[in-house]
């Protein structure tokens, strides 16, 4: 009888284990999330026509970023918030962004957080609904875009207002359309959005007479 024995075969060493994916994030993005500085806003625009164009406004760099409290019941409990690439003329002379907050007191108290549902554009200042509501509008070459009625774009608006009397913001909007008035140029032109906004700014109390005043003493000083 012939025994035949079989050779074990050695075990074969443990593979090395594959190296993790290097992080894809750019820069940029990872830096998205800093802070924002007081008097400072940015967001991204979509005009339908080309890219998105990432604006970046300061009140450092020749901008506005301003945040109007109108706080009484009939100017609305209001606070306007104006964003603009230029101070001049109290951010009219260039592109700029406002957003209408009507009834902030019975949404939030200093120290909370907010968001605002969206409501029909133009119905801000003593034209404030009964309900807590934001609107948003982009103005540029003479034109203004808008939400329109409430639920006509998907726009969200968020504040955190904090106790120092300090507001940060976000906001995002697609689809504003076209805002045409008798005053206004006509024609058409695509819907825009505005994605990725945020700002920052101080809470300045303000009325109606006191916008009133100011507005006759520039008129008489031209």
């Amino acid at each position: 009888m012939v025994l035949v024995t079989g050779c074990a075969k050695s075990p074969e060493p443990p593979s090395e284990p594959e190296p993790e994916p290097a992080p894809t994030t750019a820069p940029a993005e990872a830096n998205s999330e800093e802070a924002l500085d007081l008097g400072s806003a940015r967001m991204l625009l979509d005009t339908g026509e080309g890219p998105e164009r990432a604006l970046e406004w300061s009140a450092d760099a020749g901008g506005l970023v301003s945040c109007q409290h109108f706080h009484l019941p009939e100017e609305g409990d209001y606070l306007w918030i104006r964003l603009a690439e230029s101070a001049a003329e109290r951010g009219d002379a260039g592109p700029h962004v406002d957003l209408d907050v009507c009834r902030v007191s019975a949404a939030q108290a200093p120290g909370e957080r907010a968001d605002y549902p969206e409501m029909d554009a133009g119905k801000h200042g003593s034209r404030c609904g009964p309900e807590p509501g934001a609107a948003v509008w982009w103005h540029a070459d003479e034109r203004a875009f808008n939400n329109g009625a409430a639920g006509g774009s998907e726009c969200r608006v968020s504040l955190d207002w904090a106790e120092d009397g300090t507001v940060r913001g976000r906001f995002a909007c697609e689809g504003l359309g076209l805002h045409v008035t008798e005053e206004s140029p006509g024609g058409s032109a695509p819907p825009l959005s505005l994605r990725a906004g945020e700002f920052a700014c101080a809470v300045e109390p303000y009325t109606l007479e006191r916008a009133r005043a100011e507005a006759e003493a520039a008129a008489a000083a031209e």
